[in-house]
């Protein structure tokens, strides 16, 4: 055994028959957890579709050359128009 249960006649065997209810619960627990994670990890993925044949026409507008040629930069003005 692995741990030393000392304690008064009688308090030792009901720790030690907790002891090996816990453990056959946590190897239970394990096990049911790893045999569902096992079988629904093997699915087909849902969003994995195929769009290789659907036809997109995309027009990318910049937005930052539409900032920048709105108003002219600040180091071309002249210091008197400001």
């Amino acid at each position: 055994m692995p741990f030393c249960f000392v304690g008064v006649t009688g308090q030792s065997t009901k720790f030690r028959r907790l002891f090996i209810v816990m453990r056959r619960v946590l190897v239970i627990i394990t096990t049911a957890a790893f045999f569902l994670q096992l079988s629904t990890s093997c699915r087909r993925n849902p969003l994995n579709v195929n769009i290789s044949g659907i036809e997109l026409e995309l027009k990318i507008k910049r937005l930052e050359k539409d900032l920048f040629t709105a108003y002219p930069r600040y180091d071309t003005i002249s210091r008197t128009e400001i």
